[in-house]
């Protein structure tokens, strides 16, 4: 099981004040986003499987290859219902973005967003705080 923070503390250290991320994707997609996202200071990866218990604050990135589309009826696909879920894709429509957040979805970003704009999303993710791609209406997901 990937348990590990990494950032500012180095390898390893344990920092009770670490955003914990996990990464939901294929397992290509998700060995790639878990080495970038293990370079940000102050976050925690662990994996998600069955028994896992979520933690607060907890970010679940889902990374789609497609087109930022719905993972499906039942939204997220984790079962980490206290976490907050950041949807990555390639591109992001407005009403693809608008049908995340209608089902749990805090965030969208593009897959090609930079580190420092995937780190800022994260933290905003586990303040709870919505994240859109650029181009997006922020106002429209309140309708």
């Amino acid at each position: 099981m990937l348990d590990q923070t990494f950032g500012l503390h180095g390898r390893g250290a344990e920092d009770p004040r670490a955003i914990t991320v996990a990464v939901e994707s294929i397992p290509l997609v998700r060995a790639a986003f878990e080495s970038l996202v293990g370079t940000v200071p102050g976050v925690r990866l662990v994996s998600t499987g069955p028994g896992h218990q979520a933690t607060a604050p907890m970010v679940v990135l889902e990374v789609d290859v497609g087109q930022g589309r719905s993972t499906g009826p039942s939204g997220t696909r984790v079962s980490a219902p206290q976490a907050n879920v950041l949807r990555l894709a390639p591109r992001w429509e407005q009403r693809d973005a608008v049908r995340a957040l209608q089902e749990g979805a805090v965030g969208c970003l593009t897959t090609g967003a930079s580190l420092a704009d995937l780190a800022a999303a994260i933290r905003r993710a586990a303040r709870g705080e919505v994240t859109l791609p650029p181009g997006v209406d922020g106002a429209a997901h309140l309708a």
